[in-house]
């Protein structure tokens, strides 16, 4: 009897349950039918004020051979060192006053010249180590390893291809970019502004020129008096038209078409206007990939040298 009760119990519980679920459920679907309805009125008054798609602008690819040139000319066109450049700088200056220290008590030389030595020294030394300073670039025919050489004032390049003038110029700018050296290189474009400039000024020039060397000879011509000074003589013993000597010169030429002289005209073409830049980069290939050398070979005499310990020293050490 108590069995039967409980599983009756039971039974009424499940099914209570059963029903608050299938309720949650109904509400559930009848909440997103609701919604749905309402986002389909809303979208019904709003077709007449649809706008278009927002498309967004793509930048059009900057080209290859402008790569880099933004960035070049918002660089400094000062050199920047590195603090092994000054130590360098302070070494100079103080062997150059070590030397010079007669010329310096006598007045013969100053500090600031030796400063300015020193100086120049430095920046001497940093433009001989871009020669060991690489920078490497994928360009569009292939892979190119590029250093500067100040003693041939080129720069070299390694790469498996000979590489175009073009596709140089944006490894160049990278390259004193990366290094902080940008009057190394030569701007194309700011160069050939700067020809068309010159050009437009000597040609202003020599308008001038011609100008004023018109109103000179005019000014000659006006000075100049308009009674002739000698007399007109006549002329007796003229040949007649028909004379012998006439006809002999208007013989006519019986040599062959081959054998007579040929008289070339020369016209005068217009020169076309070429602009000649003073200053461009050089570029030099110095060989393939299988050529370039990272590992520099140590030069023995003068590690040696350098490194080098005297008795003398050793005994300044030793004391």
């Amino acid at each position: 009897m108590i069995s039967n009760i409980e599983d009756q119990i039971l039974a009424l519980f499940y099914t209570m349950a059963l029903a608050y679920f299938i309720g949650i459920v109904a509400m559930y679907y009848e909440k997103k039918i609701v919604l749905l309805n309402i986002d389909e009125t809303e979208s019904e008054t709003d077709d007449d004020t649809l706008t278009e798609p927002i498309v967004e602008q793509v930048k059009d690819p900057i080209k290859y051979e402008e790569k880099y040139l933004e960035k070049y000319r918002s660089l400094s066109d000062k050199f920047v060192y590195s603090y092994d450049d000054y130590e360098v700088e302070n070494q100079k200056y103080e062997e150059l006053i070590f030397t010079n220290h007669a010329n310096l008590e006598n007045g013969e030389l100053t500090l600031e010249e030796i400063q300015k030595e020193s100086c120049e020294y430095m920046h001497n030394q940093f433009l001989l180590k871009l020669k060991n300073s690489y920078v490497m670039e994928n360009t569009p025919l292939g892979n190119v390893a590029m250093c500067y050489n100040h003693e041939k004032e080129t720069f070299e390049y390694y790469s498996d291809k000979v590489i175009p003038y073009r596709y140089l110029e944006p490894v160049a700018r990278k390259y004193v970019i990366f290094f902080h050296c940008k009057q190394l290189y030569v701007d194309m474009d700011e160069e050939l502004k700067q020809s068309e400039l010159k050009s437009q000024q000597d040609k202003t020039a020599q308008e001038e020129a011609d100008k004023l060397r018109k109103e000179q000879l005019e000014a000659n011509k006006s000075d100049v008096p308009k009674k002739e000074l000698f007399a007109k003589l006549k002329h007796y013993n003229r040949e007649p038209t028909n004379g012998p000597s006439n006809l002999k010169n208007n013989k006519p030429n019986l040599l062959p078409n081959y054998m007579k002289p040929t008289v070339v005209q020369t016209q005068s073409q217009p020169s076309n206007n070429v602009l000649l830049k003073e200053h461009a980069n050089r570029y030099t290939h110095s060989g393939r990939f299988s050529n370039f050398v990272i590992l520099k070979t140590v030069n023995r005499n003068v590690v040696d040298k350098k490194y080098a310990l005297s008795y003398k020293d050793y005994k300044l050490i030793s004391k």
